[in-house]
């Protein structure tokens, strides 16, 4: 039950994250046009709220998991790092941080060569900052701690 909920707050934190980072797709949308527009509103909403959904969620995933490593016995207090300084943590993490590491590179050159013009760049942004939202999360003290919930749950129940 517990695990549910608490897939369901990665879920919507890995949404929220996508929306905000797509959010990059469009804003060459009236790029040119001075002052306020409704697709500048448009955008710079889906940004705000994407990034607003993915932190939320994140510290109600947090204070989900509290609750069920305290009442699991015998949890490992392992101190961890947070997600940001933390690489290669498991195999998903290693593919986020690999594209976070191309798109970076890319990144760079895409700025520098194309002195950022051109909706190349914006695709870029995009993967960099999904890939770098990845990274967080699943690097972090969330998605270990989901993982070591669902692995215990499974030995638990199998001697059960």
């Amino acid at each position: 039950m517990k695990m549910n909920k608490s897939r369901l707050l990665l879920l919507v934190s890995i949404a929220g994250f996508f929306v905000m980072s797509a959010s990059f797709l469009l804003m060459p949308i009236n790029a040119g046009k001075p002052g306020a527009t409704l697709a500048k509103i448009v955008v710079g909403s889906l940004f705000w709220l994407g990034l607003s959904a993915g932190v939320v969620s994140q510290i109600l995933l947090t204070r989900e998991l509290k609750g069920a490593l305290a009442a699991m016995k015998r949890s490992p207090r392992r101190k961890r790092r947070i997600g940001l300084i933390t690489f290669l943590s498991n195999r998903y993490a290693a593919a986020a941080d690999a594209v976070m590491l191309l798109s970076l590179i890319l990144l760079i050159l895409s700025l520098f060569l194309s002195r950022a013009f051109g909706y190349f760049c914006y695709i870029i942004w995009f993967v960099f900052l999904f890939s770098f939202s990845m990274h967080c999360v699943l690097n972090g003290k969330n998605y270990y701690s989901m993982k070591l919930i669902e692995k215990r749950s499974v030995k638990y129940e199998e001697n059960g």
